[in-house]
């Protein structure tokens, strides 16, 4: 593979022997920057050129969040690794570089496409993502590859959210996240990560633990129904009577209860100075173990249940939150513990 403008960035009118590869890059590598640091990367164009494969797919796309500097991530889905390179916005004099940890990423994005790396060699006052996915993965991550980056302006969110801001993302390959047959759970997933207002996050994230402990019910009744078919259609109906329930079992089910404590006081300590969250409590107590329980995790649980109907409902039997001017702002205080409730039902690992 010897694209036209690699060889024109090597001095080379036409294609270069296979044997003359290694003289021509080494004579050439000081003009690469920003592409080549390293003997390493040197090493990797040499092979590329001389017939080695790309291993990745690239996308060049645009954030509507400006970076201020560079950073590269990595984002694991299983056993796939995906990459991006954030490029922030520079004046035509920056001579700031991208990371050294790049270098590979963006040597293999220069020889696939030059228009991929034009952001990175000609600075522009807009940012962009560089993201790579490997040439080998066949997963269904259309949707959820832009989001975790915070891609693509026109999905793009300025809210603040912990993907978006980590280092490295890892999930797990047991995670139902990344069964085959779970493609609208991936689809919902991904506009949690991309929505513009707290309270539109948060209900993106409870559909995905709504998915969680449907999902729960369902596996539990295909576990048991020929065994006993009265017994587990009673099961799945007792569940279903009480979604607060449900979401209870869940935690139990995935060792939840730090974050749904960690929920609890948030809003909690915030009562004196909330109306939202004075509503939430008086409302809590009010309805005493139904709501949650005597433990702070139980009372976590319902208390998200409860922001999850207030957003969801209006009428004068409930709260909802158009009666209060402050609840965006408690919604947003809590909404950091209800993505690491969500993370660590889907088994994310975030750092």
């Amino acid at each position: 593979m010897q694209p036209r403008h690699v060889l024109e960035a090597l001095g080379a009118d036409s294609e270069i022997p296979r044997e003359r590869v290694a003289e021509v890059v080494a004579s050439a590598s000081t003009d690469l920057s920003p592409f080549v640091f390293t003997e390493v990367g040197q090493n990797q164009l040499i092979g590329l050129l001389q017939g080695g494969q790309l291993s990745r797919r690239f996308n060049l796309l645009r954030p509507r969040a400006e970076f201020q500097g560079w950073r590269y991530k990595r984002v694991v889905l299983g056993g796939s690794q995906f990459d991006a390179l954030e490029i922030p916005g520079r004046d035509p004099d920056d001579s700031s570089l991208p990371p050294t940890e790049a270098e590979q990423f963006l040597i293999e994005a220069w020889v696939s496409d030059l228009q991929l790396v034009r952001p990175v060699m000609e600075p522009s006052t807009e940012s962009y993502v560089l993201v790579a996915r490997p040439v080998t993965d066949q997963g269904d991550y259309e949707a959820v590859i832009p989001a975790l980056f915070n891609a693509e302006s026109s999905v793009a969110s300025s809210l603040k959210c912990l993907l978006h801001g980590a280092q490295a993302v890892a999930v797990d390959s047991q995670s139902v996240l990344l069964e085959p047959t779970e493609a609208p759970l991936r689809r919902i997933f991904a506009s949690a990560l991309i929505q513009e207002t707290a309270s539109r996050r948060f209900m993106s994230l409870y559909r995905v633990l709504e998915h969680g402990y449907l999902k729960s019910i369902l596996d539990d009744l295909r576990n048991v129904f020929f065994e006993n078919p009265s017994l587990s259609i009673g099961r799945a109906q007792d569940a279903l009577s009480s979604e607060l329930q449900q979401l209870r079992a869940l935690m139990e089910r995935h060792s939840l209860h730090t974050h749904f404590e960690e929920i609890h006081d948030a809003i909690d300590n915030r009562r004196g100075a909330n109306r939202f969250a004075a509503a939430l409590h008086k409302r809590l107590k009010s309805e005493g173990k139904g709501g949650g329980g005597s433990s702070k995790a139980g009372q976590g649980a319902a208390y998200v249940y409860q922001v999850r109907c207030a957003i969801a409902h209006a009428g004068t039997s409930r709260i909802f939150i158009e009666m209060f001017p402050d609840s965006e702002e408690l919604i947003e205080q809590i909404i950091t513990p209800v993505e690491q409730v969500v993370h660590a039902y889907l088994k994310i690992k975030v750092a």
